[in-house]
């Protein structure tokens, strides 16, 4: 694989805004009370949690970012400045998550593998190759989304202690970033207005990449 220097064009990134727009909107995950199952990522100190649960039980839970950045102003229709560039971020960060998980996979086995498992459910050592990679893209896509909220949120607050780090979800990219949505979800929920809105995002952006390492 080409750890090289890689451009990611605008047509790429607008490829996954549709679905970018609909992770900010409304999304289900699932999330473990307990957080205490997982198989290491070598080289890192976070675990890799998959959806399908051994020995507890995950449940759902709906996320609606918008509604959540919304209800900061429960009495004006139009969002102020800071609510809408927080979305906007939100919406860019995952469509360009997405778009470096595809560079991932077309940079590595992972786009063959996935061509053949789509023909025939792979099996053996291409099935644990493939599922290896598949979760490496996922870490890939929530670093790369943690990444740029950190980077692109502006605020000068103190840092609120009372932040926690997302149930993080490495099955595929797309349930990677957005367990990270839901963790920002209840990171901002109950905001006391802008300033407070952006400080907790940026926090959390910061626990999560701390979560990642």
């Amino acid at each position: 694989m080409d750890t090289g220097l890689t451009t990611i064009s605008e047509a790429a990134i607008e490829n996954h805004r549709t679905v970018a727009q609909s992770f900010i909107t409304r999304i289900v995950v699932l999330e473990d009370p307990s957080r205490e199952s997982g198989t290491a990522l070598a080289g890192t100190n976070r675990r890799f949690v998959s959806t399908v649960s051994v020995g507890s039980v995950r449940r759902t839970r709906e996320v609606e970012l918008t509604k959540t950045v919304a209800a900061i102003h429960p009495d004006d229709q139009l969002m102020s400045i800071p609510q809408h560039t927080l979305l906007y971020r939100a919406r860019r960060g995952l469509a360009i998550a997405l778009a470096i998980s595809d560079v991932f996979a077309e940079g590595s086995d992972l786009e063959s593998l996935q061509a053949k498992n789509a023909r025939a459910p792979l099996e053996g050592d291409e099935a644990s190759t493939f599922k290896k990679l598949l979760s490496a893209s996922a870490y890939v896509s929530a670093f790369s989304f943690a990444s740029y909220l950190f980077q692109l949120i502006d605020s000068d607050g103190e840092a609120p202690n009372d932040i926690a780090e997302p149930d993080f979800l490495f099955d595929t990219p797309q349930d990677a970033v957005k367990s990270i949505v839901a963790g920002l979800d209840k990171a901002i929920a109950g905001s006391k207005d802008d300033a407070d809105l952006m400080t907790r995002a940026r926090a959390f952006a910061r626990v999560a990449i701390d979560g990642l390492l």
